[in-house]
């Protein structure tokens, strides 16, 4: 079960709500399925709390396609006050679950509570051919127009899918030379133990928005991690938001070397 996410609605525009929408088409080469439900969850940002999750059923295979308002998740999640009640920060979060008709649930734990516990799917490209570029879950966030003097500071660590960092450290964040951006630094040096780098990563950032955008450049060398020179500088690029308002700066990242990638890892920064 694979979702594409319409890069064009991707998010929903604080500042401009009524006309904003989330826009996803779900796939699957299976034809085996008994069942395949998205479960949306809301999360309001300033009350810290999550509403309960909906069932949003997939069942026209191979491909269905779906299109959310703000308008209409508002009137899902019964909001007070419809999307006036939507806040820069909250998000909507997409679970998914896949049901074979023998009974085989994705994703599920294998071997729960032994050494080799494990989830049954790959949401990547590289390692199950089964369960390739299965998509566990997504989020949709309400942007918020970007302030830059709002984004700097410290924050800590929520999850780091390079595994740098634990959850809790801090990193420190401050504004880019002509204030369109962030700068993050150390994003990947913590390891560093040569007189290279630190290599300090830039974050543009759409003002309207909080649309974020990192360019190629250096951020980590091989030799912190292997003791050896091997491949080089590692590079990231991708991007993301800077959600200004709520403190979050959420970022998915492909780091390469010369030989290739390393694919696409996740970075969630929340300001302390």
């Amino acid at each position: 079960m694979r979702v594409v996410i319409d890069p064009d609605y991707s998010y929903l525009n604080f500042s401009d709500l009524a006309n904003s929408k989330l826009v996803f088409d779900a796939y699957t080469e299976n034809t085996d399925l008994a069942s395949s439900i998205f479960y949306m969850s809301y999360y309001d940002f300033s009350a810290d709390s999550t509403y309960a999750e909906i069932p949003v059923v997939f069942d026209q295979y191979p491909q269905q396609h779906y299109e959310f308002t703000a308008e209409q998740l508002a009137d899902i999640f019964n909001l007070p006050g419809g999307i006036d009640y939507l806040g820069g920060g909250d998000s909507f979060t997409f679970r998914t679950e896949a049901v074979t008709a023998d009974g085989r649930k994705y994703p599920d734990t294998v071997l729960p509570g032994l050494p080799q516990e494990s989830l049954n799917v790959t949401p990547n490209i590289i390692n199950s051919s089964a369960t390739t570029s299965f998509t566990s879950n997504f989020i949709a966030y309400v942007s918020c127009p970007f302030i830059v003097d709002d984004a700097v500071g410290t924050y800590q660590v929520v999850f780091d899918g390079w595994a740098d960092w634990e959850p809790g450290e801090q990193i420190e964040v401050v504004a880019n030379v002509d204030g369109t951006g962030i700068i993050v630094l150390g994003m990947y040096s913590k390891f560093r133990n040569d007189d290279r780098g630190p290599y300090d990563v830039e974050v543009l950032v759409d003002a309207g928005s909080g649309i974020a955008t990192v360019e190629f450049q250096p951020a980590w060398e091989y030799y912190w991690y292997a003791g050896e020179e091997g491949y080089g500088t590692g590079s990231v690029e991708g991007g993301g938001f800077v959600l200004s308002c709520s403190g979050v700066i959420t970022l998915t990242l492909e780091h390469t070397v010369v030989a290739g990638s390393y694919g696409n890892n996740e970075l969630t920064l929340l300001k302390i």
